[in-house]
């Protein structure tokens, strides 16, 4: 963290940036050979010489901080009207993204779940199940704390993982040895439910959580590959991965070509933000039946050709698909701390809106077919 390090006025401000790679070999799969750990430390490092800053997402819903503090009123208050905690919150506070049709369907989904209850002179109130949570001692923190979730199949036990397999669902997870298809993720319960995934080769699992990459950072990691500089910040190790990296995705053809292939699996090497890349994954896998791996830089599509991969994307350009029902496809689209106490429907409006961008990933697609 930079300026929390007790530095005092005057004195030289330092980053020490520390990333974890395995020196990459040719028996490594395509995407670790790249290094992406250090590309994106570098890439970062650049953009913050450029006085870049990641620009922030206005047009985001936050239902699930409104959820937080609906839930706060109401128990300050004891009971409030539902106009005048919609006055507060909405009207004159800062949900302003939230009309009145979302603001009622947020308040059916908490009183489904327990959380709040209407009296019969219409006040709300809270529930058994909301007295508990707002009572818990981490109710007013934003973020939600890890916790352990079992993985069961066939209801046999199989392991915990300590947290959902990536945001939305990737889909797939390595746990024992072997590689598994995630079926369904249980956000109360602490379960994930799975079957055994297809293929013999383990893809490749960053095992990283946290917050989206944005597609100005992907670009940054795909120049420091493209050019010969050596940063004088680097030490020996991270100079020497650096060369190898780019050493092997000059030969590769990864530099010149977002297509390549692997043996029978075909890589579309997309070097775009989350959302994006997000979004092209759910269009294959759910709506194209595509077998597809996320690779976080590249999507790598098992057993399929290259001519099969345009194709199958090349037809999203005549009939794009709606953002909210794409997003019911994903197998995990709680993503935030309150999130699982929203109906359903208002979820998947909720996914589509903060983790998919349909017209970034149909202009990618154009490219790709341009080409």
């Amino acid at each position: 963290r930079l300026g929390r390090s007790g530095r005092r006025s005057g004195e030289t401000s330092t980053l020490l940036m520390f990333v974890e790679e395995d020196h990459p070999n040719r028996h490594a799969a395509l995407v670790p050979r790249l290094c992406p750990g250090l590309l994106q430390a570098v890439a970062m490092t650049e953009l913050l010489f450029k006085k870049w800053c990641e620009p922030p997402e206005i047009a985001r819903l936050h239902l699930s901080t409104l959820i937080q503090q609906v839930m706060s009123v109401i128990a300050e208050r004891g009971g409030v009207s539902v106009a005048s905690v919609f006055d507060v919150l909405v009207k004159r506070g800062a949900f302003t993204g939230v009309d009145q049709s979302m603001f009622a369907s947020v308040l059916r989904g908490l009183g489904a779940n327990d959380m709040i209850e209407q009296t019969p002179e219409g006040d709300l109130i809270l529930g058994l199940k909301g007295e508990r949570v707002v009572r818990s001692s981490d109710f007013y923190s934003a973020f939600a704390s890890s916790e352990d979730m079992k993985v069961y199949f066939k209801g046999h036990l199989i392991g915990t993982v300590s947290a959902p397999p990536g945001l939305g669902g990737d889909g797939y997870l390595i746990l024992a040895g072997r590689r598994w298809k995630v079926i369904e993720i249980d956000p109360e319960k602490l379960e994930i439910l799975v079957e055994p995934a297809k293929g013999g080769k383990l893809p490749y699992f960053s095992g990283k959580s946290g917050a989206d990459i944005h597609s100005r950072v992907r670009t940054e990691m795909l120049a420091v590959l493209r050019t010969n500089d050596l940063p004088i910040y680097l030490d020996d190790k991270a100079r020497e991965i650096l060369g190898l990296a780019r050493d092997f995705a000059r030969r590769t053809g990864i530099l010149d070509n977002a297509i390549v292939t692997d043996g029978p699996d075909t890589y579309w090497f997309t070097w775009t933000g989350s959302r994006i890349h997000r979004t092209l994954m759910g269009m294959g896998r759910f709506l194209g039946g595509l077998d597809i791996r996320d690779e976080d830089i590249a999507l790598c599509f098992e057993r399929t050709s290259p001519e099969k991969v345009r194709e199958s994307y090349v037809k999203f350009l005549a009939d794009p698909p709606d953002a909210d029902n794409l997003a019911m496809e994903f197998p995990a689209r709680v993503s935030e701390k309150y999130d699982l106490f929203l109906p359903d429907d208002l979820q998947a409006k909720n996914f589509a809106r903060n983790n998919l961008d349909i017209q970034g990933a149909l202009s990618l697609v154009r490219t790709l077919s341009a080409h």
